[in-house]
């Protein structure tokens, strides 16, 4: 009897510890009876989990880890998405699936990603886990509600770092926030600022988000110092400006850099990253084929005319040939994902090179298969023409694997 007592004192004592260690490394989940609003989105809830030191429901919740994925613990994560993903299948009133079911789905979908979550983890980048989430949503449990994120009410874009309007309540972007004139809000068409010293710090959050840094910064910056600056403001706009943003984050350190090109449009900054070959880089391409493949070329030296004559129209009709329609209209089917604006320089870039590459293979096939004196005989030119089909299709070959590369690169990032 004193056995079978001393083993179910041990198993509660084991199960409290248990318990213990799970608030300790995932964190407070509170559950209500009675539905209250989120304290990031004010949408209403019962189920909210303690992070930033404030209660956030589950959507918010996975969009903060989503987020700070770089320095969350994947076992950290994994325990949240389980949880949020339970309780977004099963009903109000009673359970249609249990927790084992959803833990196996979780670890599987893990399991399955590991190679780019350690990719991302590495390079210190977030990670969209609302495409995992939903992912088995809809395959394992074939459930048609989906986790959404939060969308700018203005440009309905998904954002991570929203502010909130002081007229309507509405949640907008940074860069919707900026676009905003005759400080009147484009929803409700009423005056946008109330408080332009809560505007202000409101504002600078977002912005610090968006950077990873410490929002609580701002609570201890003297009200003095923001009422200088806000006084600085010329009276014809009472609206915070990008100035100010940085004199408020820039008060303790001066070093900081804003990123502001990423804060405003972050879902451009893979496109800007390619740089496309200026006028400069071409004609200076150019030229070295054009000198590249006359050296090449043994001829007297009363033939150089026409060996130049021949290289140039090469060069010329390979050009020609690559700004055709089927090389500019077809695309893969990732395009309805990818970007519209990154499919075409992705393809400019691409073309730019395949021009060079046509020169070449035109030139190398009549100077083996014909020898030195090929230059002599124009009606060669014409077998650029008879490349031109399979080159399409090594075309679209390249830029099919392009686009996948393109597509690892810019589907789980999350701003």
């Amino acid at each position: 009897m004193k056995l079978a007592m001393y083993t179910s004192k041990l198993i509660v004592l084991l199960f409290w510890a248990q318990l213990l260690w799970i608030n300790f490394c995932f964190g407070t989940k509170y559950k209500y009876s009675s539905i209250q609003p989120c304290e990031k989105c004010e949408e209403n809830s019962k189920i909210f989990y303690e992070m930033e030191n404030i209660k956030l429901c589950s959507r918010c919740a996975l969009e903060y880890l989503s987020f700070n994925f770089a320095t969350q613990d994947v076992k950290t994560i994994k325990f949240y998405m389980k949880d949020i993903i339970y309780h977004e299948i099963n009903d109000k009133k009673h359970n249609t699936c249990k927790w084992k079911m959803v833990s196996n789905a979780v670890d599987t979908i893990f399991t399955k990603t590991t190679k780019i979550l350690k990719d991302r983890k590495k390079k210190k980048k977030n990670f969209n886990l609302f495409l995992l989430a939903n992912a088995i949503l809809e395959k394992t449990f074939q459930k048609q509600k989906f986790l959404k994120r939060r969308v700018c009410a203005m440009c309905s874009l998904n954002r991570y770092s929203l502010m909130q309007t002081q007229c309507c309540h509405k949640q907008i972007c940074i860069a919707c926030y900026f676009s905003i004139k005759n400080e009147k809000c484009m929803i409700c068409s009423k005056k946008v600022c109330k408080n332009a010293n809560k505007l202000l710090k409101s504002l600078c959050s977002a912005v610090q988000k968006m950077m990873h840094l410490e929002t609580d910064v701002i609570k201890s910056i003297p009200e003095s110092f923001m009422n200088n600056i806000l006084q600085k403001q010329q009276q014809q706009c009472c609206l915070p400006t990008q100035q100010q943003v940085e004199e408020i984050i820039k008060y303790s350190n001066q070093q900081i850099v804003i990123p502001w090109h990423y804060i405003m449009e972050p879902d451009t900054e893979y496109e800007r990253n390619l740089k496309m070959p200026g006028i400069i880089c071409g004609s200076l391409m150019s030229t070295l084929t054009t000198l590249s493949q006359i050296a090449i070329c043994r001829f007297p030296q009363d033939d150089l005319q026409s060996v130049a004559i021949w290289v140039i129209t090469n060069s010329f009709l390979a050009k020609n040939i690559l700004n055709t329609q089927p090389f500019h209209s077809w695309s893969p089917h990732e395009t309805k994902i990818l970007p519209k604006t990154l499919h075409t320089k992705i393809n400019a870039i691409l073309i730019e090179f395949d021009r060079y590459l046509l020169n070449w293979m035109n030139f190398l096939y009549c100077y083996f298969l014909f020898g030195p004196q090929f230059y002599t005989q124009y009606e060669l030119l014409l077998y650029v023409f008879l490349f031109a089909p399979p080159f399409l299709f090594i075309h679209k070959l390249l830029l099919q694997y392009l686009h996948e590369i393109a597509m690892e690169a810019i589907l789980y990032e999350f701003y």
